[in-house]
């Protein structure tokens, strides 16, 4: 694919040039490449923005693994899941755990048990 895009985009250098031959021509003939140009570059990006996604949201993990991971992953995953920062998140489980008293269960972490309550929180606010 990367060699298909090399390949326009040498196409469009190459048209710079004959828009300089062209310019001799008259300004209909050179108005009419300018709008061949930006309507190939408008569809290159359509097709690159829309055919080659990246997977989003893989992760084969659940629990306090993907809990982890969220929290040892880019900070806009944290941000998306929880609707706070990395650090804030982290802050707020220790606060609860020393000042209120919440305590890890028997099968699940604190860490686990507020991303479950903010996970539940971001999908009420969506409906």
């Amino acid at each position: 694919m990367m060699v298909i895009i090399f390949i326009i985009c040498s196409y469009f250098s190459d048209m710079d040039d004959q828009l300089e031959v062209v310019d001799n021509q008259g300004d209909d003939d050179k108005k009419r490449l300018q709008m061949i140009k930006i309507g190939a570059g408008l569809y290159v990006h359509h097709f690159i923005k829309y055919n080659f996604k990246e997977k989003c949201r893989t992760s084969s993990l659940s629990g306090y693994k993907w809990v982890m991971e969220v929290l040892h992953g880019h900070y806009i995953v944290c941000h998306e899941q929880f609707r706070m920062e990395i650090s804030v998140f982290i802050k707020l489980c220790d606060t609860l755990h020393q000042s209120y008293g919440l305590e890890k269960g028997k099968d699940i972490s604190i860490h686990e048990s507020v991303a479950i309550f903010f996970v539940g929180v971001r999908a009420c606010m969506w409906k």
